[in-house]
């Protein structure tokens, strides 16, 4: 089993996209993009995205398994800290650590680029809050209500991994 973190380029804007659909179409009550509003957007808009930020893609056999973006802020007051989101792994290869070496790979691209990164996290997603805990992002918020899906609302935990111990 060979396997490749690494950034998306725009001749993976189809990869990409296909992925993406798959983890909305799967896991709709994750994320705030509706599958329904993403279908439309063609592989342009996603190549769009790669361009624009730091698109993190884990490789296994070859096949683009999950995805997770570093966006980082822009402007002299901001540009200490970024934000991931968009974070996936593919359901058939969950459980295999793919997700902790992303989440590393993209620490480590943060560490010298910035002093502190966010993430937001539904709170039902347990494996996803636990992973982020085990890497040392803190809880410092909730965002009641963020998402109203199917008559139901749900709530995001706000969460930080300060690189600087000075804050």
């Amino acid at each position: 089993m060979s396997f490749l973190i690494r950034l998306l380029k725009p001749n993976d804007g189809a990869d990409y996209r296909n992925l993406r659909l798959h983890a909305l179409q799967n896991f709709p009550t994750y994320y705030g993009t509706s599958y329904e509003d993403a279908i439309k957007e063609d592989h342009v808009s996603f190549v769009k995205m790669i361009k624009k930020h730091n698109v993190f893609g884990a490789y296994l056999d070859k096949e683009l398994s999950a995805i997770a973006i570093f966006a980082q802020a822009e402007g002299k007051h901001m540009e200490h800290y970024a934000h991931i989101y968009q974070v996936y792994v593919k359901k058939d290869k969950q459980s295999l650590g793919i997700g902790t070496k992303l989440m590393n790979a993209i620490i480590e691209h943060a560490k010298i680029k910035v002093r502190q990164i966010y993430i937001a996290v539904c709170t039902h997603n347990e494996a996803a809050i636990s992973l982020y805990k085990k890497l040392d992002f803190e809880i410092y918020g909730v965002e009641p209500k963020k998402l109203y899906i199917n008559n139901i609302y749900y709530d995001e935990y706000l969460m930080v991994k300060f690189f600087d111990k000075d804050r």
